[in-house]
């Protein structure tokens, strides 16, 4: 009966010993999983980011950035003399890829980096078109770009694009914006280039330039 009595005594201990294990192991399994779990937030929070990143450029997770190209000259090389007052002073043809999702119109702003002056401003281009021909007439409303408008250059007596014309060499930017409206609202072909500029700027769902530099 006593050695029964110890051997009852014994399983009782191993079994309580037993059942200390699974807290432990569970309470390991538990910060290793929170472990893991952090990591994996930290993970999802890149890939947020980097998606946020890609959509505001190029308007979706996967699309190409918000890009504008030229035909007559590539990004930071020389701006043609064509397109300048020492030659005819035609615009330049631009085509943009990567349109922001949502985006209604497109507009064109040509400005001079170097001492920050607007130049020129063509809006209210359709969001079908992606790109503008070369020597888009100096008219309030150019019939190469249906729909379009222009207001007064830098030079009041001339409408719509005025390139380049500096006393030594400048840089120069044509930036295209995605718009999310149709219509431009409180401008008109009459209003100045800050005006325009300044509704371009509220309404702008996205920014593409292409920079050159121009030496008379």
């Amino acid at each position: 009966m006593q050695l029964r009595f110890y051997l009852l005594a014994g399983i009782v201990v191993l079994a309580a010993c037993s059942g200390e294990d699974e807290p432990t192991t569970a309470s390991s399994s538990s910060v290793a999983s929170s472990s893991s779990s952090g990591s994996g937030g930290s993970g999802t929070g890149g890939a947020t980011t980097s998606s946020s990143s890609t959509s505001s450029t190029g308007g979706s997770g996967g699309m190409a950035a918000f890009t504008v190209t030229s035909s007559s000259f590539a990004e930071g090389m020389e701006i043609p003399v064509r397109h300048t007052c020492d030659g005819t002073n035609v615009s330049p043809p631009l085509s943009w890829t990567g349109v922001p999702a949502g985006t209604m119109s497109f507009a064109v702003i040509h400005h001079d980096l170097t001492i920050t002056f607007l130049h020129s401003a063509i809006w209210d281009i359709p969001s079908a078109r992606s790109s503008l021909p070369e020597n888009v007439a100096n008219v309030a409303e150019p019939p190469e770009v249906a729909g379009a408008k222009q207001c007064p250059s830098w030079q009041a007596n001339t409408i719509g694009y005025n390139g380049p014309c500096p006393p030594n060499q400048h840089d120069y930017a044509f930036d295209v914006y995605a718009l999310d409206v149709a219509t431009l609202p409180n401008v008109t072909t009459t209003s100045s280039l800050s005006e325009v500029e300044t509704e371009v700027l509220a309404h702008s769902l996205g920014m593409a330039r292409l920079s050159g530099t121009y030496t008379p």
